[in-house]
């Protein structure tokens, strides 16, 4: 092997940075917001809040329904800080495939076809068949 090697271009496996890892960038301003006190987050999850119980003590007022509505609209921009969507997360698959056997008593009259099922005799005890 030569001391120094020219590298090829292009992809190479296992290389970059790992999946779901944070930039520097990105770990430093969401350290700053989290020190700093209330997150977005934190706003958002207080404002649904108080405008759900703001719409409960008013329930037989007509700016409930107002307040309610609001209120789903907050929790609407918050419930991706909460629970992730269903496509990113790892949905558990069965062990293997499953293979479903029908066993068929009976059958078509005697010298007909799926094609021309007419006919008019019907054996009393279908031939034995090995299972399989």
């Amino acid at each position: 092997m030569k001391k120094y090697q020219k590298m090829r271009g292009g992809r190479r496996a296992g290389s970059g940075r790992k999946k779901n890892s944070p930039n520097k960038a990105s770990a430093k301003r969401e350290r700053e917001a989290a020190a700093s006190g209330a997150t977005p987050r934190d706003v958002m999850l207080m404002s649904m809040r108080s405008l759900w119980a703001l719409a409960d003590e008013n329930k037989k007022d007509k700016k409930a329904f107002e307040h309610y509505i609001r209120a789903a609209a907050v929790a609407k921009d918050a419930a991706p800080y909460f629970h992730p969507r269903l496509s990113t997360v790892d949905q558990a698959q069965g062990a293997g495939g499953t293979t479903i056997r029908v066993h068929v008593t009976g059958g078509l009259p005697v010298g007909s076809t799926p094609e021309r099922p007419e006919g008019t005799e019907y054996s009393e005890v279908p031939p034995e068949e090995p299972y399989r």
